[in-house]
């Protein structure tokens, strides 16, 4: 079920983009728009007891949080103390091969330096990508990567343990919050290419799951695009992520992309017919996403991750969920808050890995 768009009410007198301002400036200390949450611990005591049975517009809200729903954290944590987690890391920061500086976690050591050939050692074992947003130091997004494999590991939706690999890219905190916003927004449209790059070293037949949360999904969406023209580019039959004999399942959170990225006459088409499912996990009341428009002058049009898309724009076959995760997260931008919700958890769990292997 699609989500509806929620239009602007400007109060008579005073212009919108006016408006827009000073709720931004207003919220600014609170939001981080588009940025990383520090404190888990913080995050998991503002969450409320349960979630309710229907989110906003109308879309199906995604469980409780009532320890019930497959995902244990505890379970996960003695997994990941008995060395039950295979976590990665690709660090873009310093530009180059995206392959270049590659890192792997190892219990009892921490992230040691790595390389490709490593990371590409014959298994077959399913990746699950893992690409963050804005404000991320390198640290912060190898961070979230143990948080990720730990509630993968911890949710028993996988036959086969995963491989999860976060895509660590130059994200770093610069100046005041809608300056810096802006510069984000145009950094993860050029990490497009790089991000291109990483993803045509992955196996065609490898089962692939990304989590592309705030801007992060920005460059999972431009960077397939930009895999796909290559492709079209060098002459060959069709977009080289399309059709490629593995899954691919892509969950956004929080997309700070233009909510209409996937339609026909979107700019990440390409994106879409690559996928056999989507998941969206939206938050109509998300006070970062609220100002995406303001981001994009020239575009002014709402994100994806706050008002959803409609089920028809996908091409026939790929499957759409999606949720609003309001009831749940509140008005915060930040993804700790959805990975460690047990309801919402689950649903990004299930949607990167639920049919996505076999034993």
């Amino acid at each position: 079920m699609a989500l509806s768009v929620v239009p602007s009410q400007p109060a008579i007198g005073l212009p919108r983009h006016w408006l827009r301002l000073v709720g931004f400036l207003a919220a600014a200390p609170a939001i981080g728009l588009c940025g990383f949450d520090p404190s888990i611990a913080a995050a998991r005591a503002a969450l409320p007891a349960a979630v309710a049975g229907v989110g906003a517009a109308g879309v199906a809200a995604p469980g409780t949080d009532a320890g019930t729903d497959g995902c244990d954290p505890d379970a996960a944590n003695a997994g990941h103390a008995a060395g039950g987690i295979d976590a990665w890391g690709v660090n873009t920061r310093t530009g180059g091969d995206p392959w270049a500086r590659v890192e792997r976690f190892e219990p009892g050591r921490g992230w040691l330096r790595s390389d490709a050939d490593a990371f590409f050692d014959g298994t077959e074992r399913p990746l699950i990508l893992l690409v963050h947003g804005n404000r991320y130091e390198h640290a912060d997004a190898l961070d979230q990567a143990l948080s990720l494999a730990r509630r993968i590991g911890g949710c028993g939706a996988a036959p086969v343990r995963p491989r999860v690999v976060v895509y660590s890219w130059p994200s770093d905190k610069q100046g005041i919050l809608l300056k810096d916003s802006r510069r984000k927004y145009e950094r993860a449209r050029c990490e497009a290419e790089r991000f291109a790059r990483f993803l045509g070293r992955i196996e065609p037949e490898r089962p692939v799951g990304i989590l592309g949360y705030s801007y992060g999904a920005l460059v999972t969406l431009a960077g397939i695009e930009s895999l796909a023209n290559r492709s079209r580019a060098d002459g060959a039959a069709g977009p080289a992520w399309v059709g490629r004999p593995g899954p691919v399942h892509l969950v956004l959170v929080a997309s700070a992309v233009r909510h209409d990225a996937l339609a026909p006459w979107g700019p990440y088409r390409a994106a879409a017919e690559g996928a056999d499912r989507i998941v969206l996990l939206n938050n109509s009341a998300d006070r970062a996403l609220r100002f995406f428009p303001w981001v994009d002058r020239g575009l002014e049009v709402d994100a994806l991750g706050r008002v959803g898309m409609a089920a028809h724009w996908l091409p026939r076959g790929v499957e759409l969920r999606q949720y609003d995760a309001a009831a749940v997260v509140g008005p915060s931008h930040r993804l700790s808050l959805y990975l460690e919700s047990g309801g919402v958890s689950r649903q990004i769990c299930s949607g990167l890995l639920e049919g996505l292997a076999t034993e």
